[in-house]
């Protein structure tokens, strides 16, 4: 999202990059827009705030919005792989019954 705000026309209206801040407060108006209190002590009026910051968002508790979590009882792994030879950018994934990967007990059963 920063990315895209960033890279945003020079015509496309006033936006102010505020690098590393955190919200400590937010008082919501009556008639819409918001005040933001920075644990720094500085004051920002917004007429738009989004809610992107991270899966314990603060901005999110502070502003009343709700979630719900589930557990999917599942583990990932996750890796970076450099490709010896060119893959000309094409992927192939397995899709089998228990999931692109199955389970090292199901290939036992399995024989």
């Amino acid at each position: 999202m920063r990315r895209g705000l960033l890279k945003r026309p020079p015509n496309a209206g006033k936006l102010t990059h505020i690098d590393s801040a955190r919200v400590s407060d937010i008082d919501f108006r009556t008639g819409g827009g918001a005040d933001l209190r920075l644990q720094d002590g500085r004051m920002i009026a917004a007429r738009l705030v989004v809610a992107a910051d991270g899966r314990q968002s603060a901005v999110r508790r502070m502003s009343g919005i709700g979630f719900k979590e589930f557990g999917y009882n599942q583990t990932a792994i996750v890796c970076t792989v450099a490709h010896e030879r060119d893959h000309r950018g094409l992927a192939h994934e397995n899709f089998l019954p228990a999931g692109p990967f199955r389970h090292a007990a199901h290939d036992r059963r399995s024989g």
